[in-house]
This record gives structure tokens, C-alpha cells and sequence, in this order.
């Protein structure tokens, strides 16, 4: 089982576009509060953009307070709508900001636990607060997601049930889907909306694990799709259009509770099916299950924890590590993203009050010469008893040049520098201080040629 994973990274993964962008601060919001005599920092849940100019990060100042801010030139500037400012010293069991959901800038709904949600219609400048009924246990589950597709259909979700609006979120009815009780599910871990009316959600039950239950007529009908191997957890999902879909899962690989599979799934047959795009071995804290988003069919993104980037430039038939995330890049995890254009990016955090942009504008990688007549070969591949491989590397015209070495993470693990220029170099790399896995060996020259290659090591 292991061969085969190391050999489907090696089939897999293109890390030719790591690397391709910058990240910079762009916002840091921190409020004084008087009641508390202290400074509130920021701890983000969500972004979303409308267009290219348009965007809303959402959170809450202090833990617990609402807050949003928003930009109306594509993150230049930012400035507060909402700030649900205490009357009292702070209180732990007020509804706190989950998630964000935006048809446009004229039907906004911002989510808070307790099904407590705040509602915009004229741009984000004003709030109006509602709320709808929903069972709210001892230990609160942060799980609460919004979406609202256009005035006609949005689902609002908590972990134990979910609600249908046809009014543009004046009101939610509870839906209990009419499936059979060995199909009804005990709990709720995400969901979306395509189209109009269409409702794909995952659900789970114990007997099934997780699965699909599907809706074509706004939550009226449904049916069931047992779709998942029986130990995959999945954490989100993103579907294009009523077909095309795409999932993160996050799996426990061998106890103890040390190492994990990453995996992103495609369905091209609107949950029925799923195959395996990505399957790789992680440690446990970098789990794959904040975002899955896609600025269009192609271009597309996997969020986790402990700066864990997954990116996409073709659909997801290779997906590569975006080492450019990292923290000394973004020094404090991002939580969630929002795609301005295929080449631009907003992500907020929690800890530290920031919002980040990333745009490969900034970057002249993007403008490289071809490579068309440059090359990176390494023999062996896979390396194994040899405890070495040889790197030969062509290039267009003379030049010098550095060998970097990478693990699945994006961590920098070797660097080695030519002595001179020359069109051709071949260097003999030791490995026996490597752990079996999957490694990327990245060349740069001082001429504008990059190239990469995946090797693997069994021990």
C-alpha cells in the first residue's frame, strides 16, 4: 500500500508551478474596547468575493463579536460594516460569526452559530439580524454553513439539521429529507448548490459512514448515493455545476493518530461516483479540510492546516504543492480563500487579525523563457538501495545554476550551487538521510530557466 502511494504522487503531482506568486498583507484590524479595557484582534472564518473589485472577510473581534470587512476596490482598502459591539463584558455564549454567503452585493447573509445570521441588501452598508430555530447541544459545534444561491434557494446547515429559504433568507423551514430511516442521516458535514435547486450534501450515519443525499427540486425529493470508502472522512465539497464536483478528505493512514492520507476526489456524474486525483501521506496536524474552491474548470484550490496548499491549473488531473505558502511568507494559517481571477487570491486567518493577497502579477516567474528545449532527467527513479541519484540537467544556453530540494510539505530540505556557468551539469545527490516518500527537485538558473521533477525514495 505504500509503493502505491509514493508511485501515484510521483504520477501525480507537478510541482513545475510552485512557487508561481507572492503573498502579502493587505489588512489588520484590531478594535479597543472599553467594556473589556482591551485590544480585539480579528479571528477571520470566512471570505468571499463578488467580482473582481468586491469582497468580504468575516469573523469576530474578541472571539465571540460579529464583524465584517469589506473592500470595494479588490483589496486596496478595507473598511468595517459590521461590528456587533458589546453592551456587556464579553460573553462566550454569544452567537459568533461562522461563515459567509454573498448571490451579490444586494443579497448578503452572514452566518453565526445558534442560527443567529445577519442580512444585507443595499451593498454591505447595513445589517439587519435574524434568527431561526435550530438545536443547539452543550458542546457547540463550529460547523454552521450558509449559501444562498439566488432569492429563490439557499441552504443554512448546523451538524444535526438543515433548512431551505425561497425568500432570500427572510426565512428558513426545516427540511428532514424523505428517505427511508436506513438512509436518513444522523449528522452533517458540508454542503453546495450548483444550480438552481439543486442540493448536494454530505452526510453521515454510522451504519454508512459518510455519503450523499441529493435534491434536484429544491429539497422536496431526494436520494441517496453510497459513494465513499466506509474510512473516509470528508471534510468539504465544491461542485462547478450539477456534474462536475470535487471533495477533500482527510484519512487516518495507521494508529496512533501520527499519520494521515490527504485526499481530493472528482465526480463527474453529480455524486455518484468518485475517483482518486490526489492521495498522499501527511503528519497529522496538516489535515486537508478547510476549502475546496475553484475560480473556474480549471483553475482550483485545497486549503488545510500548517500552511497546506493544493493548487490546480488543469482541472485537477494534477494538482501541485503552492510552496510560496508558507510561514515566512504568511506567518499565521490562512482559514479560507477567495479567488479574485485565476491569478489572484484573498485569504484571511484567525490568530492574527490579517487578511492576505496573492497575485502572480508580482512575480516575473510567470513571464520565463520556454523551456521547451531545457531538461531535468534523475536516474534512478525510484531510489532505493543506491542511497543516490544523478541530476542531469540541460538548459538552453550557458548559465549558473541551484538544485533545491523539497518534501511534499514545501519544505526547503537541500540547496547546491554551480561553481560556474554551463549549459550542462550532471551532480550525483546522496539520499541516505531521507525517509521513504516523495521529493521534488526544483533547478533555477540565473538566466530565467527553471525546471522540476518528483523523485521517490523506498527504503
Amino acid at each position: 500500500m505504500r509503493k502505491f502511494i509514493l508511485i501515484f504522487i510521483l504520477i501525480t503531482i507537478s510541482f513545475a508551478n510552485a512557487q508561481t506568486g507572492k503573498w502579502k498583507i493587505v489588512d489588520r484590524t484590531r478594535f479597543y474596547c472599553s467594556k473589556v479595557k482591551d485590544s480585539l484582534g480579528c479571528f477571520y472564518f470566512g471570505v468571499q468575493n463578488v467580482g473582481e473589485k468586491n469582497i468580504i472577510a468575516v469573523g469576530n473581534a474578541g472571539i465571540t463579536w460579529p464583524i465584517a470587512r469589506v473592500s470595494k476596490d479588490g483589496g486596496k482598502t478595507w473598511e468595517t460594516t459590521l461590528l456587533d459591539t458589546p453592551k456587556v463584558q464579553q460573553d462566550f455564549n454569544k452567537a459568533a460569526v461562522r461563515s459567509v454567503s454573498c448571490v451579490d452585493t444586494s443579497l448578503s447573509i452572514i452566518l453565526c452559530d445558534s442560527c443567529v445570521y445577519w442580512r444585507s441588501t443595499d451593498g454591505w452598508k447595513n445589517w439587519a439580524r435574524f434568527k431561526t430555530d435550530c438545536i443547539r447541544t452543550a458542546n457547540q459545534s463550529p460547523e454552521f454553513f450558509i449559501k444562498i444561491f439566488n432569492m429563490n434557494c439557499g441552504i443554512l446547515m448546523t451538524v444535526k439539521e438543515f433548512f431551505t429559504t425561497n425568500d432570500g433568507g427572510l426565512t428558513f423551514n426545516k427540511v428532514i429529507p424523505n428517505l427511508p430511516d436506513s438512509l436518513l442521516p444522523s449528522s452533517y458535514t458540508h454542503f453546495d448548490i450548483p444550480e438552481n435547486n439543486v442540493i448536494i450534501v454530505v452526510s453521515y450515519k454510522k451504519t454508512l459512514t459518510d455519503y450523499i443525499i441529493r435534491s434536484d427540486d429544491g429539497g422536496i425529493t431526494w436520494e441517496a448515493y453510497k459513494c465513499f470508502d466506509s474510512y473516509y472522512r470528508i471534510c468539504k465539497v465544491n461542485f462547478l455545476d450539477k456534474n462536475i464536483g470535487y471533495a477533500i478528505a482527510h484519512v487516518q493512514f495507521e494508529p496512533p493518530n501520527t499519520r494521515f492520507r490527504n485526499v481530493i476526489l472528482k465526480t463527474e456524474d453529480g455524486g455518484k461516483n468518485w475517483r482518486i486525483q490526489l492521495d498522499t501521506l501527511i503528519p497529522a496536524e496538516s489535515d486537508l479540510s478547510l476549502a475546496i474552491k475553484f475560480a473556474d474548470y480549471n483553475n482550483g484550490i485545497a486549503l488545510g492546516w500548517r500552511s497546506t496548499l493544493w493548487r490546480t491549473t488543469n482541472g485537477g488531473d494534477k494538482w501541485f504543492l503552492d510552496t510560496s505558502y508558507n510561514y515566512n511568507n504568511v506567518i499565521d494559517d490562512l482559514v479560507d480563500i477567495a479567488f479574485i481571477s485565476h491569478k489572484k487570491m484573498i485569504g484571511v486567518t484567525q490568530g492574527l487579525s490579517y487578511i492576505y493577497e496573492y497575485s502572480e502579477e508580482e512575480t516575473s516567474v510567470t513571464d520565463l523563457p520556454s523551456l521547451s528545449n531545457s531538461s531535468l532527467a534523475i536516474y534512478p527513479n525510484p531510489v532505493s538501495s543506491t542511497n543516490a541519484f544523478t541530476a542531469k540537467i540541460k538548459l538552453r544556453k550557458s548559465a549558473n545554476i541551484k538544485l533545491k530540494i523539497y518534501n511534499t510539505l514545501g519544505n526547503l530540505l537541500e540547496e547546491k550551487s554551480s561553481e560556474s556557468a554551463s549549459d550542462e551539469f550532471e551532480w550525483l545527490i546522496a539520499t541516505d538521510r531521507y525517509p521513504t516518500g516523495a521529493y521534488c527537485v526544483r533547478v533555477e538558473s540565473d538566466a530565467g530557466e527553471n525546471a522540476s521533477k518528483v523523485f521517490v525514495v523506498l527504503r
